[in-house]
């Protein structure tokens, strides 16, 4: 069984890089059929130990796959900037960006384990296949010792079963060796610990995985929360300045109404021909403000110099409140800021 360290890049086209646990290229393909094409690819290829994706958080098609394959999930703790990809992704052979992406990818997730990978690469008394072995259990949440000891149990296993598979003189002299001598109690209490310690190395290290997958989904499901408080907050703050807007609106809309109000009176005041019945007193020009012209009556003087008077009168009266007008309008535009 060989061992792969897997890089998923997902989407329309799928990018799968397989290194193997050397970190060397083992394939790099592409395939446009989705998904569940790319986890028949990678069983045909070998036993995924890592699935690793370039992006944070981890997309759901990557997460199903370590999911198919009970494999651990690598994901970066941010997206990998392009540069970076172009430089691990240099001389790799890759035939797109999907494949490049899926390559960074496998790359960042054996740099992530190299030391372990490489301390167990260098035991001597195993074989290569033994170690890759080694490398899964360890990469899978064992220790270094676990895994030696639950690596030398399947072997033990494996040997007692080919034992018991040979032919029937060995079986019959198996048993009358076993009828002569005494099988020691302390050796039964021995294999029973040793197959009991076995059984909660392997569920330990089911668990820490199990542990790990949650971890992920965790970190996934938080940044879609902070995602979705973000926009909360955006759109609050965009209503509130939706309101802030509506309510000068409305403060202009009261200005104008008062400053349509004044020019009213003012045009209904402007009518001074009502006092004199229509007429003004002959050779006047009818005008406010024309002087008086020679032998005209002296009241008439005096009427259009009263009136005159409250035109002024009406003209700073008018000023002052649109100050006034304006001064508010300042004030309330102030307090919504």
């Amino acid at each position: 069984m060989r061992y792969l360290i897997v890089g998923i890049d997902p989407g329309n086209t799928v990018g799968i890089a397989a290194l193997g646990m050397d970190g060397r290229v083992v394939a790099l393909r592409s395939t446009a059929n989705g998904i569940d094409e790319a986890i028949r690819i990678i069983e045909g290829l070998g036993t995924p130990s890592i699935v690793a994706t370039d992006v944070y958080p981890a997309p759901a098609a990557v997460l199903r796959a370590a999911s198919s394959f009970n494999a651990r999930l690598f994901a970066p703790r941010e997206n990998v900037r392009e540069d970076v990809k172009r430089e691990i992704a240099q001389g790799a052979g890759v035939s797109n960006a999907h494949e490049r992406d899926a390559y960074c990818a496998a790359v960042l997730a054996y740099r992530a384990h190299a030391n372990r990978l490489r301390q167990i690469s260098a035991l001597g008394d195993f074989s290569q296949e033994e170690k890759e072995e080694l490398m899964h259990l360890a990469i899978n949440g064992q220790s270094l010792r676990s895994a030696i000891f639950a690596l030398e149990s399947q072997k033990e296993d494996a040997g007692g079963q080919s034992g018991t598979q040979g032919g029937a003189q060995g079986r019959q002299a198996q048993a009358q060796g076993a009828q002569k001598q005494e099988i020691k109690p302390g050796l039964k209490a021995h294999e029973k610990l040793r197959e009991e310690i076995f059984a909660l190395s392997r569920e330990n290290a089911h668990l820490k995985k199990l542990v790990q997958t949650l971890e992920n989904e965790k970190e996934t499901l938080a940044l879609q929360v902070q995602k979705l408080a973000r926009g909360s907050r955006e759109s609050i703050m965009r209503d509130a300045h939706v309101r802030k807007l509506q309510y000068r609106i409305n403060v202009l809309e009261e200005i104008m109404a008062r400053m349509r109000s004044h020019k009213g009176k003012k045009g209904s005041g402007n009518q001074i021909g009502a006092r004199w019945g229509g007429k003004f007193p002959a050779g006047n020009s009818g005008a406010p403000g024309a002087a008086p012209i020679a032998g005209a009556p002296t009241g008439a003087s005096k009427g259009i110099k009263e009136l005159q008077g409250n035109r002024e009168s009406r003209q700073a009266k008018e000023s002052l409140d649109m100050e006034r007008l304006v001064e508010e309008y300042r004030r309330k535009r102030q307090a919504t800021q």
